[in-house]
């Protein structure tokens, strides 16, 4: 006959194991569901609570009997010190870690372990993952505090781990993460294996380098979100038909990355189309899309209104303005166009010569009002010129006030000073003549005063 202390021991221990069991019974585990994306629609994953269970209120534990019998079998019924080597194999097995975390950092080791052991929905503290962004990602406090808000929503908090350890393989440095967390910090639950990998790949079987991908990808990160073959691989073939290398290609997406959110078998290549049937060549054509890539997405409906428009007002189409002509009156509404010739009216300018301006430097009409009236006042003041040099040369009014025309003026009067020009130039050559050939020519007379008046327009210009 057992002992009444003994009968009562096995019996606790008895109860022990029940528990243990317990646990596996109650947790009932949900599969990650992976975040879709349609085809030309950007999707933002669900924000759900990690693992846990499906309804805490409809929890059962199985029948205390069932358990107590299986505990029974494993339990001994005489033998006390194999009773307890058993019972603590048994109790050492539920705090193993599961093989699937073997490969993670501590942090995520930790965070995860505490969602397969927990019997209620819980979310990781937005604090430690702030914390190792920062430490292990270099990131700042505040985009750290951004991202961690989104991953602490996330049902895999360990998919934001995998898909920024992923991007950092492949070339993406911390200024490119923070970039693309700041802009869309969804992405770090975008699904790694069916969203984020076959884009890359697309770019890396194109030939684009670790650091070009970076930059593109970085400067739109919704570029993740678009179907490779119905939408990034058609628009990545169209612009190395027009632009003709992937050099270029590269340049444009880097400089424009938005352009990959653009239908442009819809946009882009009807409206350069339309532009060579009306005579512009295609090197014109080109060389635009480096400096206004917003003109050739627009709708070809509104392209052709604004050609109307050009034509209406006298244009020759073989003259190389046509084109930047069009693009100035792309850039505004009628009614902001008459604004802007009304300015000019009130500097005493006729219809005729506003003609004439619009003709020769269709650009200056795309210039902001302040720097206008900033560029007519300064050059009046310095005695060097009147009215008309801004009909004959209104391109004078698209440089810089502060970077190139006080600078030169400046270093002129120096020069003049000094008796160091042998001939007078004349104002539209001085501030027209390229960079090279104005530094050789004349800022080399005056080394140290250049320096120091440069100096000083480079900080009023930043």
């Amino acid at each position: 006959m057992k002992s009444t202390k003994v009968v009562e021991k096995e019996i606790l221990k008895k109860e022990d194991v029940a528990q243990t069991y317990d646990v596996f019974e109650i947790c009932k585990f949900e599969d990650d569901d992976d975040a879709m994306i349609d085809d030309d629609v950007s999707v933002i994953p669900k924000m759900e609570s990690n693992l846990g269970c499906k309804d805490n209120n409809k929890m059962k534990i199985k029948g205390s009997k069932k358990i107590e019998d299986e505990a029974a079998s494993i339990l001994p019924t005489s033998d006390d010190n194999e009773h307890e080597e058993k019972n603590e194999k048994l109790i050492s097995l539920t705090s193993k870690t599961p093989s699937h975390f073997s490969n993670k950092p501590p942090f995520f080791i930790s965070l995860s372990f505490f969602f397969f052991f927990s019997t209620k929905p819980q979310k990781p503290d937005s604090s430690i993952v702030a914390n190792y962004l920062i430490n292990q990602h270099g990131f700042s406090p505040e985009t750290a505090s951004k991202a961690s808000t989104v991953i602490t929503r996330l049902r895999n908090p360990d998919n934001s781990y995998s898909v920024l350890t992923f991007l950092g393989k492949n070339g993406f440095s911390t200024t490119n993460l923070e970039k693309i967390v700041q802009q869309v910090p969804n992405v770090l639950g975008f699904d790694l294996d069916n969203i984020i990998k076959p884009k890359i790949k697309l770019f890396q079987d194109l030939g684009f380098s670790s650091d070009d991908l970076a930059q593109i990808i970085s400067s739109d990160p919704w570029a993740l979100t678009r179907s490779a073959d119905k939408r990034l691989l058609p628009s990545l073939v169209m612009l190395k038909s027009i632009l003709g290398t992937d050099v270029s290609v590269c340049k444009v997406l880097k400089l424009s990355g938005w352009f990959l959110k653009h239908d442009l078998e819809k946009t882009m290549i009807p409206n350069i189309e339309f532009m060579m049937s009306c005579g512009i060549s295609k090197t014109q054509i080109t060389k635009l899309v480096f400096n206004f890539p917003r003109f050739f997405v627009l709708k070809p409906e509104s392209i052709k209104v604004c050609v109307k428009r050009v034509d209406e007002l006298g244009f020759d189409r073989s003259s190389k303005m046509f084109l930047h002509a069009i693009r100035v009156l792309s850039s505004m509404s009628r009614e902001k166009w008459e604004m802007k010739l009304d300015l000019f009216r009130s500097f005493g300018f006729s219809e005729k010569q506003l003609l004439f301006m619009f003709k020769r430097a269709p650009q200056v009409f795309a210039v902001s009002d302040k720097k206008i009236r900033d560029g007519t006042e300064f050059l009046l003041t310095t005695g060097r010129c009147d009215m008309s040099i801004f009909t004959l040369v209104p391109e004078l009014l698209v440089y810089s006030l502060e970077g190139r025309i006080k600078p030169r003026i400046r270093i002129l009067e120096i020069l003049e000073r000094k008796n160091l020009i042998r001939t007078q130039p004349t104002l539209t050559t001085y501030l027209k003549m390229a960079d090279k050939k104005f530094f050789e020519k004349y800022v080399s007379l005056c080394e140290d005063e250049a320096d120091k008046i440069f100096s000083l327009a480079t900080k009023a210009h930043s």
